[in-house]
């Protein structure tokens, strides 16, 4: 079996399909909503602001998220040394713990490096765990096929051993920017 899933705190759409079938692959296409600022307890600028920040062009919003080549490279971010591996979809994915409240990771399988700038957005006490995943090997479960995947992920228990194992709820909330350099020598 393949799939492929894209995820919001308001609606999911996602797609699998068996080797034979007609349709054995599908390319999703979603609209991700940026959650309220005011719900999230984040400033909201006024009119006023916006406009000066717009003849500043600053590149960093106010959520502080950089949205500019001009900002920091997020290959400059150090690998985290506590990666650590753990299976998902049947495969070994190298992972990194996001410990803090907001941050910034890096995780690499191999020259394949996937970065995360994070914040997560108070909801009261969450013991939920999270990571970030990459993997970029050939997949084998039903068939041979080279993926490279960035995966943002609830782990399914305290342990960091459940990363990647399946999950049908999570309550934490959080913005996020995730960037992973993809290629393909085919």
């Amino acid at each position: 079996m393949a799939g492929s899933s894209v995820y919001t705190p308001f609606s999911s759409i996602y797609h699998h399909s068996k080797r034979g079938d007609p349709e054995e692959g599908k390319l999703l296409v979603a609209r991700v909503p940026v959650l309220d600022p005011e719900r999230s307890g984040q400033r909201v600028a006024t009119e006023e602001e916006k406009l000066e920040s717009e003849s500043t062009s600053s590149p960093v919003t106010d959520s502080g998220f950089c949205h500019s080549e001009s900002c920091s490279d997020a290959s400059s971010i150090p690998s985290s040394s506590a990666t650590f591996t753990s299976f998902m979809i049947g495969d070994p994915f190298t992972f990194v713990l996001l410990n803090e409240k907001e941050g910034r990771v890096k995780v690499c399988n191999g020259s394949f490096c996937c970065h995360l700038q994070y914040k997560r957005i108070s909801q009261g006490y969450s013991e939920e765990l999270y990571a970030l995943g990459a993997f970029a090997e050939l997949h084998t479960l039903d068939g041979d096929l080279s993926l490279q995947v960035c995966a943002l992920v609830r782990c399914a228990g305290s342990d960091p051993s459940s990363c990647g194992q399946g999950v049908e709820e999570a309550e934490t909330k959080m913005d996020f920017m995730m960037e992973g350099k993809f290629w393909n020598q085919h």
